[in-house]
């Protein structure tokens, strides 16, 4: 009898959202990345004690949270970092801009 009742599903529930993994889990990998990059370590960190990479008048900063699938964020300068609305976008791991 059991192989003629089936299985009910409930589908309608949407699913989780779980934390996304960030590209880079810590600062030697993105250090390691950005020097491929043409970018280079400097003092200042973000407001999540990302390490920053310049080149130029350019600034990276590791993507810590990563919850739109970016590798880095960038800006003019390392303040600009910190805030969505000063920041250049997101971007993946070939700086190719993905968002805000």
């Amino acid at each position: 009898q059991a192989e003629t009742e089936g299985v009910w599903v409930h589908n309608a529930c949407p699913p989780r959202k779980t934390p996304s993994t960030p590209v880079y889990g810590n600062d030697s990998e993105a250090y390691a990345a950005a020097k491929k990059l043409g970018y280079r370590k400097i003092k200042e960190r973000t407001r999540n004690d990302a390490a920053i990479f310049k080149k130029g008048k350019s600034y990276i900063s590791r993507d810590v949270d990563s919850h739109n699938g970016g590798a880095w964020k960038e800006a003019s300068s390392p303040k600009n970092l910190n805030r969505k609305e000063t920041r250049n976008g997101t971007f993946d791991k070939n700086l190719n801009r993905i968002g805000d």
